[in-house]
């Protein structure tokens, strides 16, 4: 509900009912954007070493979204395994995989993931370029070698758009 009580919970792991959450950071910006259709947030947990992500929405009274809220759906699921899965699943050949490197983007330019193979720290700065069309790709120079830079916004899913950036970056072998 809106004062952070859980109602319910699908988590079989861990029964949350008759848990309050009205301090964690995701649910106070939920509370705080509730005029948006949807949000998400990541969450580190450096104690168990691996990351979460939480969607949000917003959750009327029979579901019509001309009233007030009633509470907030949130969704959480990890995020280091979801990654790793896209991450492992990229189609390269086995004489590609060192020279390849991958990383997602949220639409604010803050680095979601990686996989780096490059010598160098990539930021949203040198691909922000690259970010202008929806998807491209391009030979250019990166950190003073050739490289071949592929890029494609999310298009989300149903209705709800993350406007994430997938890049990826593949060393030109010398001749």
């Amino acid at each position: 509900d809106l004062d952070g009580n859980v109602m319910a919970n699908a988590n079989t792991l861990k029964n949350l009912r008759d848990t309050n959450i009205k301090n964690s950071s995701w649910f106070q910006n939920a509370l705080n954007h509730r005029n948006k259709d949807y949000g998400f947030e990541m969450i580190n947990e450096e104690i168990k070493g691996f990351t979460k992500i939480v969607f949000y929405c917003n959750v009327y009274q029979d579901n019509t979204c001309s009233e007030i809220p009633i509470g907030i759906l949130g969704i959480i699921f990890n995020w280091s395994k979801f990654i790793h899965c896209i991450f492992n699943e990229t189609p390269l050949h086995d004489d590609e995989l060192d020279s390849t490197s991958l990383f997602i983007f949220d639409s604010n330019g803050n680095k979601l993931a990686e996989n780096n193979k490059l010598k160098n720290d990539v930021t949203y700065k040198e691909l922000s370029k690259s970010f202008e069309k929806k998807k491209n790709y391009e030979t250019t120079m990166m950190f003073d070698s050739t490289v071949t830079l592929g890029h494609a916004q999310s298009v989300g899913y149903e209705k709800f758009f993350t406007g994430w950036h997938s890049v990826i970056i593949q060393s030109q072998k010398s001749c």
